[in-house]
């Protein structure tokens, strides 16, 4: 009897241990350096808020956060590689807005978007979609009125990227608007603004990051952005209503992703640390330097706008007869 009671015992010790272990695990985390994986290359704006935000784990942690870049396939490589990995905390990915944009463009990804992650947290917007969206610059201070009149004719476009994320929302706002323009693909956001200073293209739908140098200069024009309010930063530039067409509000995030199967107290512990470093002034004032304005919030919030953009990004691939990438 007493073999029995000793042996239920135990077995009820072993019962408990993995809850045991996660809890422990939580409040031991980081006890190693921490992994965050960029699917795209050095000296981008993901890359930017990657070191960032990591720099200040590793200075709150008191362990390494190292930064990988790993590029390719429209950044799916790197999430592949990322979400695959052990889901222990150690490895965590920097997905942009396009994260929810390649289920739709590409017909062979090797992972499932938003069943094999953990959402973590969304860490900033750029002002190119939510809080100031997408400026398109010109030269030309009368292509605005063409646009607005609906006399445009056809504009030779520049784009960072065929089947991108500026590419469909481009092809959001000429679905819209019935606005023709010619999709002339570039390597990066830094090669369509030269393209368009040296007067190769007509139009350039960017980011505010790369952009706003040159309107700053008075090189460029800055002719709408594409939300609902004007950006704080380039207040002289109306948004797409204030032009003469329905307002978008198409925002462009950076956030943290863990693999599936990552013990929520951990990922509750990255989300809470980052909240409070992102509700800091210094900061606010590190991200804004990029044009970024802190968000935070629950994974649960972040889960939700992944899916709602992966849902809209669909319908947009579908309208425009965009084929996927095999």
């Amino acid at each position: 009897m007493k073999h029995l009671i000793a042996c239920l015992f135990a077995a009820a010790l072993l019962g408990q241990t993995p809850a045991l272990a996660q809890q422990e695990s939580a409040a031991d985390y980081p006890s190693r350096a921490v992994k965050i994986v960029v699917p795209f290359s050095p000296g981008g704006g993901s890359d930017f808020i990657a070191r960032t935000v990591g720099k200040a784990l590793s200075e709150k942690w008191g362990k390494p956060v190292i930064i990988e870049n790993r590029t390719g396939a429209g950044s799916t490589l790197g999430a592949s590689y990322a979400l695959k990995s052990p889901p222990d905390g150690y490895t965590l990915l920097l997905v942009s807005s396009s994260y929810a944009v390649n289920p739709a463009v590409y017909a062979n990804m090797t992972f499932d978007s938003l069943n094999d992650m953990t959402p973590v947290i969304d860490v900033a917007q750029n002002p190119d979609h939510h809080h100031g969206e997408r400026v398109v610059p010109c030269k030309d201070s009368q292509r605005v009125h063409r646009l607005r009149q609906g006399q445009s004719g056809q504009a030779d476009l520049c784009l960072e990227r065929h089947r991108g994320l500026v590419h469909l929302n481009t092809e959001a706002f000429m679905l819209e608007t019935g606005t023709k323009m010619v999709h002339v693909p570039y390597r990066g956001s830094g090669p369509s603004a030269m393209a368009l200073l040296a007067n190769e293209v007509q139009l350039f739908v960017g980011d505010a990051g790369s952009t706003s140098p040159h309107i700053l200069a008075g090189t460029l024009r800055g002719l709408a952005v594409s939300n609902k309010e004007r950006f704080a930063l380039l207040p002289d530039i109306p948004t797409l209503s204030e032009a003469g067409f329905t307002a978008f509000d198409m925002p462009i995030w950076q956030g943290l992703l863990a693999p599936k199967g990552t013990p929520p107290a951990i990922v509750q512990k990255i989300n809470a640390d980052i909240n409070a470093m992102l509700q800091t002034d210094e900061m606010k004032k590190a991200i804004s330097q990029q044009l970024f304005v802190a968000v935070g919030g629950t994974p649960e919030s972040f889960y939700d706008l992944i899916k709602s953009d992966m849902e809209r990004w669909k319908k947009v691939v579908k309208a425009a007869n965009i084929a996927p990438q095999q």
